[in-house]
């Protein structure tokens, strides 16, 4: 991971993504996973990105963290999405990974302005910088 990286809260390739999950602490987190027609912002955001992401083989959709992996099976069709992160704060931290099936290509971009520095509209670097 370079400086890059670590400033921008990712890693972008083209079927696999690091996102920072921003606490700090230990902790467990609910994750959850959609695929939708289109996107709409959880009201609870407080980090928003989206970034491309291409499926290549649909028995190896995996969510990890630094600790343990798990496989996931959503119904990914499709090759290429547009995949949306959010980090969300209700009675607790929680994540959503939305897909949204894209055939236009797409940069990725910060969706909010967030209080880790992200700029809405801003882009994201892709690869290890």
């Amino acid at each position: 991971m370079g400086a890059i990286n670590i400033q921008q809260g990712a890693i972008v390739h083209a079927d696999y993504v690091i996102f920072d999950p921003l606490p700090d602490d230990t902790f467990g987190a609910q994750v959850q996973l959609a695929v939708r027609d289109s996107f709409v912002l959880d009201s609870t955001a407080q980090r928003c990105m989206v970034v491309p992401f291409s499926v290549s083989d649909r028995a190896r959709v995996e969510v990890a963290s630094a600790t343990e992996a798990q496989s996931v099976d959503i119904g990914l069709k499709e090759v290429q999405y547009a995949l949306y992160f959010e980090v969300c704060e209700g009675s607790e931290v929680f994540y959503k990974f939305t897909f949204v099936p894209s055939d236009a290509p797409l940069e990725p971009r910060y969706i909010i302005s967030d209080p880790w520095g992200g700029t809405e509209g801003a882009a994201l670097v892709k690869g290890v910088a």
